[in-house]
């Protein structure tokens, strides 16, 4: 279960940028079940660091990428801090920005830019005062810090005890706002709830509030439909591609290999010869079909690409996999037929948030379709 949480934590660490950096090699690399990077030890360049308890106390000097169960970042960040975990308290000062997902999040310190942050609970301390803007989701926010921009928040109880800009707070059906009494908002405050805000004696709003009732009874029963409905979706889909995951092993075994290292290897030129297929491929098979002789090639074509394009995406999720295996070393372990479970999983759930998750698909799939247009083109050639 603790590596399931794993995983599925690298996913939303994606979703907040983090994993295009990743890949790079100018970074410091740790990992295993338990990490420990004393203050002794000096971090000169980006660090990243995977595994199931995670404690930093070493200086970084450039950006801090951390994936685990339980993660403690004691020492200064002079750059930004991106976190996926199931519980993390960052207790060191961030020279930029943090990006964080976990089931509980605890911020103790300054932080120079931004914080954007999503977790089941989130606790900024009094000691917090981020430079720039807060950006939070959360079922329980405790906000104690001070924002030097404006706060934007959704919650399903927020405690609001700290000072911000403006602030601007979406409270979930049956969610509670309270402000305590050394509050302050200095701008305008706009919320959104089902009930009005219960603003402590002592309490500020300097500017205009703004209340606006949420009424969700009548798309309550909607709502839930439409989430179950995306969820079995996101399940289909991994399970179909898990499946012709495993035909395609039994089918072309090594091939499969063969095809993940090319991907590894040469990522602009396949990238590019993906993208010439994705985008030229449609547009040769309309041609074809304006001329009757060309209908049934054109016919074939376009099942070529479906069926390419499909399977560019088991490769992603597969070149997922593979990166995993070789940065964290307790799954070079694991069978693998687990790691591409693992590896799909992390595909189909990275394509399902918007926008920063949608381009890493586009961009993964590319790269495997080229992969495997290199590879058709070297059996062909071996052919000859």
């Amino acid at each position: 279960m603790k590596n399931f949480r794993f995983i599925l934590s690298l996913a939303i660490f994606a979703a907040l940028g983090g994993l295009l950096p990743v890949v790079s090699n100018a970074m410091v690399v740790k990992s295993g079940e338990s990490v420990n990077v004393p203050a002794e030890e000096t971090i000169g360049d980006n660090l990243f660091v995977a595994g199931s308890n995670v404690d930093i106390s070493a200086p970084v000097a450039g950006d801090l990428f951390v994936v685990g169960s339980n993660v403690v970042v004691r020492g200064k960040v002079d750059g930004d801090v991106f976190i996926a975990a199931g519980n993390a308290r960052i207790e060191g000062e961030v020279g930029g920005s943090v990006r964080a997902a976990a089931g509980q999040l605890e911020l103790n310190n300054k932080v120079g830019r931004n914080v954007l942050a999503a977790a089941g609970t989130i606790i900024i301390r009094e000691e917090s005062k981020i430079a720039g803007q807060l950006t939070v989701a959360g079922g329980q926010i405790e906000f104690r810090g001070a924002a030097g921009g404006n706060l934007d928040a959704a919650a399903g109880v927020f405690n609001f005890y700290g000072t911000a800009n403006n602030a601007s707070l979406l409270l979930d059906n049956g969610g509670k706002l309270t402000f305590y009494p050394k509050a302050v908002v200095a701008g305008n405050l706009w919320y959104r709830a089902e009930k009005p805000a219960v603003i402590q004696e002592g309490a500020q709003v300097k500017g205009k509030t703004d209340f606006v009732e949420w009424k969700m009874k009548d798309n309550k029963n909607l709502g839930r439909d439409f989430q179950a409905a995306y969820l079995m979706g996101m399940v289909y889909k991994f399970i179909s591609l898990f499946i012709v995951t495993l035909l395609m092993f039994w089918l072309i075994g090594k091939k499969t290999g063969e095809i993940i290292k090319r991907m590894r290897s040469n990522f602009g030129g396949q990238f590019l010869l993906g993208f010439a297929f994705a985008f030229l491929a449609p547009i040769a098979a309309l041609i074809l079909l304006c001329t009757v002789i060309g209908i049934p090639v054109a016919l074939i074509l376009l099942a070529a690409y479906g069926i390419a394009m499909y399977l560019a995406q088991v490769f992603a999720g597969l070149l997922l996999a593979d990166w995993l295996k070789e940065k964290i070393k307790f799954m070079a372990r694991w069978h693998w037929a687990a790691m591409a479970a693992i590896g799909i999983l992390i595909f189909v759930v990275i394509g399902a948030i918007p926008v920063v998750g949608w381009i890493f698909k586009f961009i993964l799939i590319l790269f495997a379709l080229g992969a495997i247009l290199k590879e058709k083109e070297e059996m062909l050639k071996s052919w000859e």
